[in-house]
């Protein structure tokens, strides 16, 4: 990881075609439907009367949660999102300090 002591540079590409944002949102929201169904079944597993198989079930519920996470996190970075224009909004704001403070 760096860090930057002066600036940092962002390089933003111009918007996708429509249908590509389109497929991209639904595969991502068919491994997001996936994950769950997955995780819902590993928690009726960890709940089983052999103990042999819940624990093993409770031990990938641990990896599955990691894995649905980075998931959630991709779906939030699709353009559109409540998150992708949070960022687009604080990425001008520190542009716009940063032009201030040079007047």
């Amino acid at each position: 990881l760096t860090r930057p002591r002066k600036s940092i540079v962002f390089a933003m590409d111009g918007p996708p075609p429509a249908a590509k944002l389109a497929t991209q949102r639904k595969r991502r929201q068919r491994a997001l439907d996936r994950g769950e169904a997955q995780f819902k079944l590993l928690e009726t597993l960890s709940k089983s009367r052999n103990k042999k198989v819940a624990k093993q079930a409770k031990r990938l519920i641990v990896t599955k949660k990691k894995k649905w996470a980075t998931e959630l996190a991709a779906l939030a970075i699709t353009p559109g999102t409540k998150y992708m224009d949070e960022a687009a909004a604080a990425i001008l704001f520190w542009t716009w300090q940063r032009l201030q403070r040079k007047s």
